[in-house]
């Protein structure tokens, strides 16, 4: 098979009603980034759906990269741990269908500026569907200040998401 990327950032992203995390613009001198801002100490999520090629090879986990900065933080010590989880929804398929178990994925610490953009290591995750080819794929992606690697103590806050999806063939 062959990857394709898809890259998708915060703004496209909608945040959970209930503990989601808050959009905000960092306006540079030459840059402007969205971003949604990721709270220490509470779980915060947020959701974004396109729809999956008809090649689409589903035998094949999705890989996840995440792009990143933060409010303020300590080089070589901080770190941040991210959780991304996917559900295919098909015809005939509940709307409210639950997520499979998420993946968590260490950041890792941050190595020069806090404040300079970061990127995680690559994370498998996999949709839990046999019948993703041409349907419509929701990605859910947290923060889990709870877990013991997460010791960044204000705000991450999210630029974007790599992902890498497996096609049979072009066509």
């Amino acid at each position: 098979g062959m990857k394709i990327p898809v890259d998708i950032g915060a703004d496209a992203f909608k945040s959970a009603l209930t503990n989601g995390p808050s959009y905000a613009i960092i306006s540079g001198t030459n840059t402007i980034i969205p971003v949604k801002d990721f709270d220490a100490t509470t779980a915060e999520s947020m959701q974004v759906w396109f729809g999956l090629p008809d090649n689409y090879n589903d035998a094949v986990s999705m890989t996840a990269t995440i792009e990143w900065t933060a409010e303020s933080g300590t080089t070589g010590t901080d770190k941040v741990v991210w959780s991304i989880a996917a559900v295919v929804l098909a015809d005939d398929t509940a709307r409210d269908t639950a997520f499979p178990a998420a993946t968590n994925f260490t950041a890792d610490a941050i190595n020069s500026v806090a404040t300079d953009i970061h990127k995680t290591a690559s994370a498998s995750f996999d949709p839990g569907t046999d019948d993703g080819a041409g349907r419509s794929v929701w990605i859910k992606i947290a923060r889990v200040p709870g877990d013991a690697d997460d010791n960044l103590a204000v705000d991450a806050r999210f630029i974007s998401v790599h992902l890498e999806l497996e096609i049979s063939s072009l066509s």
